[in-house]
């Protein structure tokens, strides 16, 4: 049992003679599982209303769902505020940190916008709401793991009224789930799986499944296949695309790539968030392992069992995570791939259609159609690598700085030995100059004498041992440079 004065202090962990050492304190779940995710939610509440307020209504009309919908939210607000009566009536004596009072507050208003925003979610878009999606699922488990320091904490009442919240929001997520293809108003056409899934249907790729069974028990035939995105193949996007096209008034080598940039730049920055997150998740793991051996190494059983089953659950979460980063990271770049084509493809064929027939030669057209947007294709698909790799290699070299110290940079070489052979090339190209212009000035000795060249053809030769020497001094820098870090 912890006294409320060792839970108001920011931690991030209890000490060692309280709840064995493996929890949190409450000021800091007060502080990062409450008041952070529900300021972001506040925070991003009057963009998503804008976006829903300014769209056309392409979600359901007042029924059922949506009734039991505003109602778990009802329920949950009454709750939350109950929540914070109980804080502020001094006559209950609820134990409380700093925090506390704020993190109810701000919990309530947070429920308040979460009611705001289901309803408009649920008129006007074909799909649940993300961002509360991902925020009640993420409030959820911590609000679970609130729920055992609360539970060794507060009072009994607080704990049941607390937990009653929980309850509520729990249902609030599984109703915010459902989807709407279901329940969609009469005058919409089907949409596919993908723009009305919810974001775990969307980033597990569950959308995808009854394709695959249909795929398994029959052949797969156009007709049959769910419709696309309409916002990767849309006819109107390349109409805009080759009107900003035509727009362009000075047309050079670069103006291509920067209107696509310009163009998709939403489709771009997509993939950021995810490959990011890959890129943590990645090297997570080196930190997970040296825990890990920490862990089974240390003598007598110094750590927990609670300390193992955390590195458990670590271990599970990265994987887990690796697993849909990197799917997701992928799934981006091809939307985005699939996107740049839709804007190319018609593009090109609208000029072929401005074409003199008679000026036309060769199928440059059909090639810029076919094989060349093959290989724009292909090489788009390690777009993002472009800022991603360097960041991984900083992040390996500071990894290995921190085992190695000076020797960390050591693989700097492989980037100098890259160039070892480019280098070592110009040199043997000016000793085999040198050695042939000597060659043949020998074979001609007695004619150069009676000439009276001997002057010229020795400053040559000088000149061409100059070269020589000039051209060694990169290769000689570079293999100095690989001898120093590999030392």
């Amino acid at each position: 049992m912890c006294s409320i004065a060792a839970e108001n202090v920011f931690g991030p962990t209890v000490a060692a003679d309280c709840r064995n050492g493996f929890d949190f304190t409450l000021l800091f779940e007060e502080g990062f599982f409450v008041i952070a995710p529900c300021s972001i939610l506040l925070l991003t509440l009057p963009l998503q209303l804008y976006r829903l307020a300014t769209q056309r209504p392409q979600g359901s009309t007042t029924g059922p769902v949506l009734y039991v919908k505003l109602l778990s939210h009802l329920i949950s607000t009454v709750v939350k505020v109950a929540l914070l009566i109980l804080l502020v009536i001094p006559d209950l004596h609820v134990p409380k940190t700093r925090a506390t009072i704020a993190a109810a507050a701000i919990s309530a208003a947070a429920s308040i916008s979460a009611l705001a925003l289901s309803y408009w979610q649920h008129r006007r878009s074909p799909r649940p709401s993300t961002v509360l999606t991902l925020f009640l699922g993420s409030c959820i488990p911590l609000d679970a793991v609130r729920a055992r320091t609360i539970w060794a904490v507060q009072t009994r009442t607080f704990f049941i009224v607390f937990v009653v919240g929980l309850g509520c929001d729990t249902v609030k997520f599984i109703l915010e789930c459902l989807e709407k293809a279901g329940h969609q108003t009469q005058d919409l056409n089907p949409l596919p799986s993908e723009t009305t899934g919810n974001v775990f249907n969307r980033n597990f790729f569950w959308w995808l499944n009854p394709l695959l069974v249909h795929g398994f028990k029959e052949v797969l035939e156009v007709e049959k296949l769910t419709t696309i995105d309409e916002r990767v193949t849309n006819e109107t996007d390349a109409d805009v695309f080759a009107r900003k096209w035509d727009a362009v008034v000075f047309k050079s080598s670069s103006a291509m790539i920067l209107l696509l940039l310009v163009h998709h730049r939403w489709a771009i920055l997509a993939a950021v968030i995810p490959r990011l997150a890959l890129t943590g998740f990645t090297f997570a793991q080196p930190f997970l392992l040296t825990r890990i051996i920490s862990y089974i190494t240390e003598p007598n059983g110094a750590l927990t069992a609670d300390y193992g089953t955390g590195l458990i659950a670590a271990t599970v979460l990265i994987y887990i995570g690796l697993a849909i980063t990197r799917a997701n990271n992928q799934h981006k770049t091809y939307r985005l791939i699939t996107m740049i084509r839709n804007s190319l493809v018609p593009l090109v064929y609208r000029q072929t259609l401005r074409l003199d027939v008679g000026s036309v030669r060769d199928s440059a057209a059909l090639t810029l159609m076919s094989v060349d947007i093959e290989r724009i294709s292909s090489g788009l698909r390690y777009v993002h690598e472009i800022w991603g790799s360097p960041i991984d290699v900083a992040l390996a070299l500071w990894l290995l700085q921190r085992q190695l110290g000076v020797a960390a940079v050591a693989p700097a070489g492989i980037f100098v030995a890259s160039t070892m052979g480019a280098r070592q090339r110009r040199w043997l190209e000016a000793i085999q100059e040198r050695v042939q212009v000597t060659s043949e000035m020998l074979k001609s000795m007695k004619e150069i004498r009676l000439s009276g060249l001997q002057a010229p053809m020795a400053s040559k030769l000088q000149g061409l041992r100059a070269q020589e020497v000039s051209e060694s001094r990169p290769f000689k820098k570079a293999l100095v440079a690989i001898v120093t870090l590999c030392r």
